[in-house]
Parts: structure tokens; sequence; C-alpha cells
């Protein structure tokens, strides 16, 4: 359940320096229904950080298979791939890695494909940021004077003193605690820390938005002695 106290003030504490006796600890509120719209129109307007959703990065990978791949007869286990995997299944090693090859492919090849993933990592990067500067309300052991801005937010200047890593981490709690959903994958990524996040890639096309399977690299077959092969790209 999202909270509706959006007063209260929520903290975290950096799971790296939780064992320290002066762990830095910082404190978020809760979002009102037209502050989290606010906050997702600055991502979206501004900084073109909008989410991606997964069915929209599938769109893009079987598009892009598609015109690059339309006369190799792995295509067809390319795209069933992508579709077993969207549906949760877990795919053998060498099959991951046919999907992992050609989503590196699409990245670099696929117009389409390519603004997707860069947007997530624009989400990515920013996001965490302006929940921080929006919704952090305080802050204990850290070597910087909380203030707001005329505008309500965290001014820039005091931004510059926090821990980037730390606010990394900081933002991401603040993010869940704003949708209830601290493990979003909007967010999250691997990292011996919680200041991680993660995205995805797409394209390289000429100048009209076309391209062909002449552009660059081609995608390895499913079959290829590297033992994974083929490409495809799902989205998630």
């Amino acid at each position: 359940m999202i909270p509706t106290d959006t007063t209260t003030g929520h903290g975290y504490v950096p799971s790296w320096r939780k064992d320290e006796e002066a762990a830095p600890r910082y404190f978020f509120r809760a979002a009102g229904v037209l502050e989290r719209a606010q906050m997702e129109a600055e991502l979206s307007g501004t900084f073109a950080a909008g989410r991606v959703f997964p069915f929209e990065l599938i769109s893009a990978f079987r598009n892009g298979l598609q015109a690059l791949l339309a006369e190799d007869p792995g295509i067809d286990t390319l795209l069933e791939l992508v579709e077993r995997e969207s549906q949760g299944e877990k795919l053998a090693a060498d099959d991951r890695q046919a999907l992992i090859q050609a989503r590196a492919v699409l990245a670099q090849h696929w117009p389409e494909y390519r603004e997707l993933v860069a947007q997530q990592e624009r989400r990515k990067e920013i996001a965490p940021i302006v929940v921080f500067r929006r919704f952090c309300i305080g802050w204990d052991n850290v070597d910087a004077t909380w203030s707001k801005g005329k505008d309500g937010q965290i001014p820039e200047a005091v931004l510059m003193k926090i821990d980037p890593m730390e606010m990394m981490g900081a933002g991401n709690f603040g993010y869940g605690l704003i949708y209830h959903a601290a493990d979003d994958r909007t967010f999250q990524q691997p990292s011996q820390s919680d200041a991680d996040l993660s995205t995805s890639s797409s394209d390289t096309s000429r100048a009209d938005g076309t391209s062909t399977a002449n552009d660059g690299p081609a995608i390895p077959a499913l079959n290829s002695p590297a033992g994974s092969g083929a490409s495809s790209t799902s989205g998630s």
C-alpha cells in the first residue's frame, strides 16, 4: 500500500555504512498524487527520462530483428526466445547469451531500440536526484546543511556537498517510498550497494532512419561455435 501520510519522515541509511557509529541518515516523505505526477512530468519533459515499459522494448526489439535479419533463418528462434523470456521463462545460458548479443547489436544499429535504451539510462541516472531534491526532508550525520530553495527543492549548491553514491541510494529509497516499489526495475540494477540502478539499449542507422544488416557487425548465429549466438532483444 502506498503511504498516504506526506509529512512523516522515513529514514534511510546507506547499506555500506550501517555499521558505522555515526552513519548518515536521510529522511524522505511520501508524495501526494499530484506531486508524483509533477515529478514524472519533470522527468519526461525537462529530462526526456520518462518511464520505458517492457512491452515498448520488446516491440522495438522485434521491429529491429525483422528489419535487420529479415532473410536470416535464425530470426524465428530469436523471436521465440524473446517471447519466452517476456513470459518469465528462465532461459538456458546459450539462449540468454544470444539475446545479450542481439540486444548489443540492436543498441548500435536500430534507432528505435537505441533511443529507448538511452531513455532508460537517463532515467536511471536522473530520477534518483529528482526524487532526492523534491522529497528529502532532512538528514543526520551529513556534512551539509539541509535547506530548500524558493522552488521548494534542495538547491544545487547543497546537492554538491552530498556524496553522489549516497544520493543515488537515498533517491532510490525515496522512489520506492513514493511508489511502494523499492525493487522497481526502472531503477534497480545489480551492484555492491543500493546506490545502483538499471536500463537497456538500441540503434545506429542512416540519417533517413533506415538500417540494414550491412550497417554494422552481423549478429552471430545461434548455432555458432561461440555457443550462444543469434540476436534478439526483449526489454525487460
